[in-house]
């Protein structure tokens, strides 16, 4: 895994120092990680038929910006173009969401391996982290849609879909005079959930 944990991390770096881009000015938060052993096996277990050369997030970038929708798609074609538009390709995972999961991903295939770039909006984030949070109390069996024999775990679970949908109607509208408004508020509300979450054991 070491391979891969310098791959992301030299595709990271040369997504910092093209800041800023054409397509969105402001802060980029950007970080790299590797897929870890335990959870590559679980993958291959789970989608029967995949073979590890066809696993795209072997090395994985996540870049966090507060941004709109059309900036957040402006810049994954923008790092498609920057890395060779012929070896990226562009998953756009807010249209069909994986259990409320939403984001833009470019999918590179560099000489060195494949690459997955996690381009996400502040709300996006702050809900993914909440939600993976809970997964990592309650177990991961929630980001892959089973539902959880706990019926107060399910109705959190079942909230922070409602919030996913909410946060993509708000994100979707923010020229209407009161979605911005909004937006921060479910935004807030879904820090507090994960603070709450991160103190419990």
């Amino acid at each position: 895994m070491a391979w891969n944990a310098e791959l992301c991390e030299e595709v990271a770096t040369r997504i910092r120092a093209g800041a800023p881009w054409a397509s969105f000015g402001g802060a980029l938060r950007v970080s790299a990680r590797a897929k870890t052993f335990d959870t590559l096996c679980e993958k291959l277990l789970r989608e029967t038929g995949l073979g590890l050369n066809q696993v795209q997030d072997l090395a994985g970038v996540r870049v966090e910006l507060d941004c709109r929708l059309d900036e957040q798609t402006s810049l994954a074609e923008e790092l498609a173009e920057a890395f060779g538009v012929s070896r990226a390709v562009i998953k756009d995972i807010r249209a069909d969401p994986h259990s409320g999961y939403r984001a833009v991903h470019v999918w590179l295939r560099l000489p060195a391996g494949r690459v997955e770039i996690q381009i996400r909006t502040w709300g996006q984030t702050v809900w993914a982290n909440t939600y993976e949070r809970l997964g990592d109390l309650v177990g991961r069996h929630i980001r892959y849609g089973v539902s959880d024999a706990d019926p107060v775990v399910q109705r959190v679970v079942d909230r922070l879909h409602i919030a996913a949908e909410e946060l993509a109607e708000l994100e979707g509208g923010l020229m209407h005079p009161d979605s911005a408004e909004r937006l921060d508020r479910l935004v807030r509300s879904l820090l507090e959930l994960q603070r709450k979450l991160s103190g419990r054991k």
